[in-house]
């Protein structure tokens, strides 16, 4: 059902909607907390034109979906209308695990992305800072950025992933990793 466009941020979507075949430019939105493992995603539908004929579709079609659940989200839900909701589970009951791994491929090197450029002082960390401080203890790296890939080494043809953690003290000026 969908295909993503090569250089692109943009997905093709073919949806049987009252048996014709609708097709429509898809695109996603992400959060942009490298932090937050929620796996949330938002969905744009826009109808496109096919072999000359005007899309029976005007408007642009939004929702929101949970990537690990499979479901909408319902936050959304709540303030969607009919159509929407109705549009949402069309396309959810077409779409096929081919799907869902595009869509959680693209959300997962989003958050690399946002990981690696993120300006440190604006993230919304999800974890208790002050009681991980008042506890001392360090902080796995993947922890605070659960979508940065695994660093691994390979020493004498056996592969290791490397587990880096960080003291995390505010007020603490060492260096330490663990």
């Amino acid at each position: 059902m969908l295909v993503k466009e090569k250089q692109s941020q943009i997905f093709h979507a073919a949806v049987k909607v009252k048996k014709h075949m609708q097709h429509y430019s898809c695109s996603m939105s992400v959060c942009d907390n490298p932090s937050c493992t929620c796996n949330d995603i938002g969905l744009n539908f826009s109808p496109l034109a096919v072999e000359k004929k005007p899309s029976s579709e005007t408007s642009v079609l939004y929702f929101e979906i949970n990537l690990k659940k499979k479901r909408l989200l319902s936050s959304w839900r709540k303030n969607a209308t009919s159509k929407e909701i109705d549009f949402a589970r069309t396309v959810m009951d077409q779409m096929n695990a081919d799907d869902f791994d595009l869509l959680h491929k693209e959300f997962i090197e989003y958050k690399r992305q946002i990981s690696e450029t993120v300006d440190l002082k604006t993230v919304q960390f999800m974890y208790d800072v002050e009681n991980i401080q008042r506890s001392g203890k360090m902080l796995f790296y993947s922890d605070i950025f659960p979508y940065i890939p695994e660093f691994t080494v390979n020493i004498s043809g056996i592969e290791y992933v490397v587990v880096d953690d960080y003291c995390v003290m505010s007020d603490c000026d060492c260096t330490t990793v663990g």
